[in-house]
């Protein structure tokens, strides 16, 4: 499974995986995002949510204020216990917001404006090419 979303040119982050995992109640639920340049401070991109075929909301994660190295990755986890179990190393970031179902879509905003999708907001993913129910889903390009 590829990411259908686009990253913005300008972006210098973007989604390049999302995961529901396979341990108890789906965990890990992960979003690895990749840094295309240096990011002094992360903090000005927000993570939105759209559950279950509804329309995207404000916003639901802004991320802490660190730096990125560009070429690096970071993983954002639902919980630190549940992605330890399944990779064997912690993840980057924690927020227990992050209940993605594999039917969800994501999006990646930079001071609110939109930068990276991942799924079809307000559309349920069950049964379409972008769902990752179980599984991940990860980009090819």
């Amino acid at each position: 499974m590829f990411l259908a979303g686009a990253a913005h040119a300008q972006s210098a982050l973007m989604i390049t995986g999302v995961m529901d995992g396979t341990l108890g109640s789906g965990h890990p639920k992960v979003v690895e995002l990749y840094a295309r340049q240096d990011i002094s401070d992360l903090s000005v991109y927000q993570l939105g949510l759209a559950f279950d075929g509804q329309p995207l909301q404000e916003p639901a994660y802004r991320f802490p204020a660190v730096s990125l190295k560009k070429g690096s990755f970071v993983y954002l986890s639902s919980q630190q216990a549940g992605f330890y179990s399944f990779f064997g190393w912690q993840a980057g970031l924690v927020a227990g917001f992050l209940q993605i179902n594999g039917n969800d879509a994501l999006a990646l905003y930079r001071h609110g404006e939109l930068m990276d999708v991942y799924g079809q907001p307000g559309q349920n993913g069950t049964g379409t090419a972008w769902e990752y129910t179980d599984g991940w889903a990860y980009r090819k390009r």
